[in-house]
């Protein structure tokens, strides 16, 4: 859709081929590019053949996970838009956020030289506390210990986790934390954080009192708003932290690490009966689940097919009243069931790696169709005997080469800045991978 055939005009010599110059603009963050890449049509299109219907105010986000050139690669499907559907006035994120606010908590102690094995104490207006950082988090993971994410967010810091984590250019656009979960007064909230004192190992100090002052006004009544697209990029970035490049892993110490997979696997989850029924095998997730009663019901987690090791990524939101565990089961289900049908298909995304990619592109004036302009992609890619492209995810034509470089004609329906995507392959292998901002005119 959005492209026409490639163009079957003769290509030029080698010969004549000058060195390339490479045409990319700036990357795009990842929360850009996945936006780009988001299949919004393989669920509800698997949905309609298997003859399901999913409950009203359905929100869900799929994701299969594949392995890439030196990473994990991912391919993105959404039921329709749902999937980048902001929660204000939608729906409510619940206990979901709770991760987060752990994941926030141990990036501000990083920033004193400590780690969740760190003791602290404090007094807040749900009492005191003194113990450990994991037991904190632990207890917000496990359990949904309320008390245990309001101190989590305390411990983070109202704008550190506001303005500093949760950001665009951390691929965390529009995730924001601002409701207390407790409310012992009616002067009670997350905006201030109270003195932390504090000891780990020959560490000690205390981190002074902070108050927030950051405004969000697209999340209103001090709401907590999220997507689940957001939602299920800070998850992913802690369940496969060790895989991933490091400008996607987040300050963590490895025994954190270890300790936040272990509480997401300890806790309970809506997911396992349905993909366990799709996937045929045991399955472990990792995942940390969400619910009020008049609101929603929500989870969000790595599945891991025990016995093939395949992997999904899941996340979904119900209406609560009128729907049940059941249904979310079902879902989770169907969800994987349509990644299984189509695996191998769509376009992935991952950070650029392997082979060095250099993509040049012409443009060649009106194409053969009204509306369509012509471009020649030129592409150096050594070692590579064979490339897959794609523009904005979806397939372009086979391009001709590798010798001396791989070369396209195509007409191009689509103006403007877009996501081209080169896979490059040895021996049906894939040695190299890169995702780049072009311009069409």
């Amino acid at each position: 859709p959005g492209e026409l055939r490639a163009s079957d005009a003769k290509l030029p010599s080698p010969d004549t081929l000058a060195p390339l110059r490479d045409d990319a603009l700036p990357d795009w963050t990842w929360h850009e590019q996945s936006l780009r890449l988001l299949d919004a049509g393989l669920l509800g299109a698997a949905f309609a053949a298997a003859g399901y219907t999913p409950p009203a105010g359905t929100h869900l986000l799929a994701v299969e996970v594949r392995a890439g050139v030196g990473q994990p690669a991912f391919r993105y499907a959404s039921l329709g838009a749902t999937a980048t559907t902001y929660s204000a006035g939608v729906y409510w994120p619940a206990s979901t956020v709770k991760l987060t606010a752990a994941v926030a908590a141990l990036v501000t102690l990083k920033s004193y030289g400590l780690t969740g094995a760190a003791n602290v104490s404090l007094s807040d207006d749900d009492g005191s506390y003194a113990g450990s950082v994991k037991n904190l988090y632990a207890k917000a993971i496990e359990i949904s210990d309320n008390v245990a994410y309001n101190r989590l967010v305390e411990l983070a810091g109202f704008d550190e986790l506001n303005e500093q984590l949760l950001t665009p250019a951390s691929s965390l656009p529009s995730l924001v934390i601002q409701r207390r979960y407790t409310h012992p007064l009616p002067t009670s909230n997350l905006r201030t954080s109270p003195p932390v004192s504090y000891s780990e190992g020959s560490l000690t100090g205390t981190i002074p009192k902070r108050v927030g002052v950051s405004q969000h006004p697209a999340c209103p009544d001090e709401g907590n708003c999220v997507t689940l697209l957001e939602l299920l990029e800070l998850l992913r970035r802690v369940v496969l932290h060790d895989e991933l490049p490091a400008q996607d892993r987040f300050p963590l110490a490895p025994a954190d690490v270890a300790g936040l997979k272990a509480s997401l696997l300890t806790a309970p989850t809506r997911l396992e009966p349905g993909a366990s029924q799709a996937l045929g095998h045991p399955v472990q997730v990792y995942n940390k689940t969400g619910e009020v009663w008049g609101d929603d019901r929500l989870d969000h987690g790595l599945v891991v097919d025990t016995v093939s090791g395949a992997r999904y990524l899941l996340a979904l939101s119900l209406p609560y009243n009128s729907t049940t565990d059941a249904m979310a089961s079902e879902l989770a289900r169907q969800a994987l069931s349509a990644l299984v049908g189509s695996a191998g298909q769509g376009v992935v995304l991952q950070r650029n790696a392997g082979s060095s990619l250099t993509v040049q592109l012409d443009d060649g004036g009106p194409g053969k169709t009204p509306g369509t302009r012509a471009y020649t992609l030129t592409v150096a890619a050594p070692g590579a005997d064979s490339l897959e492209l794609a523009m904005d995810g979806y397939a372009l034509p086979k391009p001709a080469g590798p010798s001396p470089y791989f070369k396209l004609q195509h007409d191009f329906s689509k103006s403007g800045e877009r996501l081209l995507v080169v896979r490059a392959l040895a021996a049906g292998k894939a040695i190299g991978y890169r995702a780049l901002r072009v311009k069409l005119n």
